[in-house]
This record gives structure tokens, sequence and C-alpha cells, in this order.
């Protein structure tokens, strides 16, 4: 990790091919960092509490594929964010507690229920029947629901 202790402001670059889980975490200091155009994954809590990075800080380079959950969990500054059309995942709280007013998911990030099938007016007129049985007949649709549900229990005393 970082470690920006006695910094009184840090920038940083990174050029490898990942951000490693929690790189930059409680960085209090980090206000922003340059990701190189290899840059493919943004791992697990990697700027989280950065509460200084600041939207004009952080641009995510066309190459980044998945954000990790947490990822940027409480970087209170970051009000607005570009998504590349790269990015293909984007895992559980990744922008949590922030201070995001808007965020553009592109179609890139498949979602769940982009695999269930619905049929509307089933069984009467009005009711939305939404049958999940096609999220377990497709292997990316159940690998996304139970990667979806690993990241809801991962913190929980299980």
């Amino acid at each position: 990790p970082f470690n920006c202790s006695f910094a009184y402001a840090a920038s940083s670059s990174c050029s490898a091919p990942s951000v490693s889980d929690n790189a930059f975490a409680n960085c209090a200091v980090l206000w922003t960092v340059e990701l190189g155009n290899n840059v493919k994954t943004i791992g697990n809590g990697a700027f989280a509490y950065c509460i200084r990075l600041e939207d004009s800080g952080i641009n995510i380079p066309a190459s980044v594929q998945s954000i990790g959950s947490g990822a940027f969990e409480s970087c209170e500054k970051l009000t607005s964010i570009e998504i590349p059309n790269s990015v293909t995942t984007i895992k559980t709280w990744a922008f949590g507690n922030t201070g995001l007013t808007s965020v553009y998911i592109p179609d890139s990030v498949p979602e769940l229920k982009d695999y269930v099938l619905t049929l509307p007016d089933f069984p009467e007129p009005g009711i939305m029947f939404r049958d999940i049985t096609t999220v377990m007949k497709d292997a990316d649709g159940l690998k996304l629901a139970i990667d979806t549900m690993q990241d809801l229990v991962k913190d929980l005393d299980i």
C-alpha cells in the first residue's frame, strides 16, 4: 500500500496493470492519482476513504475493465466520475458513501436484471412475473448472480 502517513498533500501515478486491493486506502491526503493506460483492474478498497480525492483528481482510463468492491468508498469529494465503456464489472459499494450526485454506467456493465425473463400480465393483468431460471441457464448470468451474492455477504460473520 501507498504510505502517505506523513505527507501533507499527495499525488501519485500508477502504471501497473492493476491497482491492488487497498493500495491507497485511508490516504486522507491523496488528492490526485494518475492511472496509466495499461491499468485493467481497480482493486477492492483501492481508494477507500481517500477523503480529499476529488473529481479532477481521478480519471479512469479506457483500459480499465473491472472496479472492485468499495474501490472509491467514502471518497466524499468525489461528485462525478466518468466510467469508460471498457468497464464490464463494477462490484458492490464501489462508489458507496461518496459525494456522487449522478453516475453513468455504460452498457458494457451487465446487470442481473438483463438475465431475468420478464413476463408482463402473468398470471393476470398488472402482474410482472420474473422468471430467474434464465439466470441459472446462462453461465455468465449465474456467475454474476453468485458474485453479487458473495459481495453482499462477504463482511458477515457466517
